[in-house]
């Protein structure tokens, strides 16, 4: 929001001669009505205008899609209700209309293949056996060499495992750029254990070496940008069952974690439970970077072309426990929850969630076997099935899939598929208009 202010809306009214903060309540209101229609206006102008100076992601071959310059206007509409506290501002219907033309007109120019969401695809059971293969083996990544006895490699290979089981954001795991470490981070205290009944803040060494399949590592989820203060996930534990022989396992990478690192129970809540190379809390760059070089060597192992390990990032860990709790038989709401999306029903369900029950789908999901499903290619798929029910079928298939590639919140009710994205607004691209004004009433409820 704040770079939607700065890069478009500030340059925008200075254009325009207007003030930045549009305070008139009359005009917002519709009491009076040519200055609502004027206010419309300008946000339409707006849409225009940051489509004119928006530029495309890195790597992509196609101009950005109208719907993005929507989204900028979404951020400016939340920004006079949420920062400056206005009770009104003209809805997004001009916006839209505006919208809704110029997604013809690039349908027209670029071809209806541009307008298919572009997301990181899933890891692949075989991909991610092939990654934790180099941590038993010492692979030498870059110029070093992995240890598992090294505070920083025991890291890597915990997060990892922990990112497979429990679907976190790397902004969850690692520090943002130019973020400091503090004890809203997640750190050793965000972890108990359980053995039969007891829950321990801390294990020695002997217990920790001993952990059976009856045992439980309690993982307490931190603040995330869908959860900033914790209130809605951080009182929900995350039950992860130690297994000795699972090929997935964050509690068997955590137990080994915290011998390496053997941190007092005083020290817990001050400790990073991810650290680098210099002992401070590992960084999200540094994460990026030792993954894609990872990546590069699982796919080598496994013969497959490196040129795709642009397809993946940290992401595509979230997306294959989604795609594993799909494939597992898991249900909507079920994969809502455990993904933590702030979904009321969601919410319902994981409070009635009992530890063996979440532990169960963790386990069920490992033993899933996820293919390279595809979360950006559809045009593939028509391909193979035929143009018409290509759309629908990948629409369908891939609808709660595209859930866990969403970097956003989802509300959804568990009986029904979202009223609105992405590839539902491919599969019916002749009600673009109607899906437009859709996404209008929600950034109006937003």
């Amino acid at each position: 929001e704040d770079g939607a202010w700065k890069r478009y809306w500030v340059p925008y009214c200075k254009a325009m001669g207007i003030s930045e903060v549009r305070s008139n309540m009359e005009s917002h209101s519709g009491r009076d009505f040519e200055g609502f229609m004027l206010e419309s206006a300008y946000m339409a102008g707006f849409l225009t205008y940051v489509m004119g100076r928006m530029q495309p992601r890195k790597g992509w071959t196609t101009p950005p899609k109208p719907t993005s310059g929507l989204k900028v206007c979404g951020h400016i509409r939340r920004i006079h209700l949420k920062r400056y506290h206005l009770p009104h501002f003209v809805p997004l219907t001009a916006a839209v209309q505006a919208c809704d033309g110029m997604c013809k007109k690039y349908i027209q120019d670029n071809g209806a293949d541009a307008f298919y969401p572009h997301r990181k695809e899933p890891l692949t059971n075989e991909i991610i056996g092939a990654i934790f293969d180099l941590f038993n083996n010492c692979a030498k990544v870059g110029r070093r060499t992995i240890s598992r006895y090294h505070p920083a490699w025991a890291s890597l290979e915990a997060m990892f495992h922990v990112h497979a089981q429990t679907g976190m954001r790397k902004a969850e795991t690692s520090l943002p750029p130019g973020a400091k470490w503090d004890r809203s981070r997640i750190s050793f205290a965000n972890i108990r254990w359980q053995i039969g009944n007891k829950v321990y803040a801390s294990l020695t060494p002997e217990q920790l070496r001993n952990l059976t399949a009856n045992d439980y590592c309690l993982l307490m989820p931190p603040p995330s940008k869908a959860d900033p203060l914790g209130l809605h996930w951080g009182a929900c534990t995350i039950y992860l069952r130690f297994s000795a022989t699972d090929k997935i396992c964050a509690a068997r990478a955590l137990a080994h974690l915290e011998l390496v690192r053997a941190v007092p129970i005083d020290k817990r809540l001050d400790t990073p439970l991810f650290v680098d190379f210099e002992g401070g809390p590992v960084r999200q760059g540094v994460v990026t970077d030792l993954f894609k070089k990872m990546l590069i060597l699982a796919l080598r192992s496994l013969g497959i072309d490196e040129a795709l390990a642009s397809r993946y990032s940290m992401h595509s860990w979230r997306i294959y426990l989604a795609c594993a709790l799909l494939e597992a038989g898991a249900s909507h709401a079920t994969i809502l929850a455990m993904l933590r999306w702030r979904s009321e029903d969601a919410l319902k369900l994981y409070a009635r969630m009992n530890d063996s029950k979440y532990a169960d789908w963790l386990s069920k999901a490992s033993q899933a076997e996820i293919s390279n499903i595809r979360t950006t290619t559809i045009a593939d798929h028509m391909a193979d099935v035929g143009a018409v029910g290509g759309i629908h079928a990948a629409a369908f298939t891939d609808s709660w899939l595209r859930l866990a590639a969403q970097s956003t919140d989802v509300a959804a009710h568990k009986d029904n598929l979202p009223v609105h994205d992405e590839s539902q607004f491919m599969a019916n691209l002749h009600a673009t208009s109607r899906d437009l004004w859709q996404l209008a009433e929600k950034e109006d409820a937003l």
